[in-house]
């Protein structure tokens, strides 16, 4: 399983078509998947989730492939194994809070899967 590249550090072909990936939403992990849709491959990553708000049904959602809230589903399984590299990962995404969500609470998310209690004093 290879270490999960920065988030600011993704290629525009970093997200393909068919990928599993996990949407931080809602204060919690969510499954997903891509799709093909607007800029795919250009800067934007579209995705399906069962879980997503219904006021977005009439199409995938979106965003930024560089927003910290949208993993692989693969990276998601190597942060559970390697909770440090983790916390290292949302410190390098800048500021501890991205377009309105404290990455704090995808830390937390993270954590509550994990069942650890590490105090989150030095994000």
């Amino acid at each position: 399983m290879r270490k999960p590249v920065f988030n600011n550090m993704r290629k525009a072909e970093y997200f393909n078509v068919g990928d599993e990936i996990m949407l931080f939403y809602d204060d919690k992990w969510n499954e997903a998947k891509v799709v093909r849709g607007y800029r795919h491959h250009e800067g934007c990553v579209n995705y399906i989730s069962k879980n997503y708000p219904t006021t977005y049904l009439d199409g995938p959602g979106g965003a930024g492939i560089h927003t910290p809230q949208i993993i692989l589903k693969s990276s998601f399984e190597y942060f559970l194994k390697n909770k440090e590299y983790f916390l290292e990962w949302c410190k390098e995404a800048g500021s501890m809070s991205y377009n309105g969500t404290d990455l704090r609470d995808m830390l937390i998310s993270m954590r509550l899967k994990l069942h650890t209690h590490r105090p989150l004093d030095k994000c």
